[in-house]
């Protein structure tokens, strides 16, 4: 599915699709979570989804996929201030694969990947 062009209410009605429960509605949802797509309101939707994927059984494969999402936008710096959404889940789901990237990227040039890292590794101080 293309999602480039995805307009505002057709990214909203893809999250509202995942409270169907089908398996579909599902791997639509996942799919749209693992691209990068640029649209207006898609980073608003990837949070949506991040805070509703808390909530359902995901199996370890699609756990799998949400982390390397997840994970890949944090290294790469690819992320929007929505982004704490989608860092929640990953310490749901795996905090301590977060916690790694954190400290890879803890010492990056870009000062909004540090930042993020710091929140990060911060998290896991205060859980010890």
């Amino acid at each position: 599915m293309p999602y480039d062009s995805l307009t505002r209410e057709e990214a909203r009605q893809l999250c509202d699709r995942l409270l169907d429960g089908t398996p579909e509605a599902l791997e639509d949802c996942l799919s749209f979570f693992e691209a990068d797509s640029k649209g207006l309101w898609h980073n608003r939707a990837r949070a949506k989804l991040a805070r509703r994927f808390k909530h359902i059984s995901l199996s370890p494969h699609q756990q799998a996929r949400v982390m390397n999402a997840i994970i890949r936008r944090f290294i790469s710096g690819d992320f929007s201030e929505q982004f704490v959404d989608q860092l929640h889940l990953a310490l749901r789901i795996e905090a301590s694969q977060l916690y790694a990237a954190a400290e890879r990227v803890s010492s990056d040039a870009k000062p909004h990947i540090r930042k993020c890292a710091d929140w990060i590794l911060a998290d896991r101080s205060r859980i010890r």
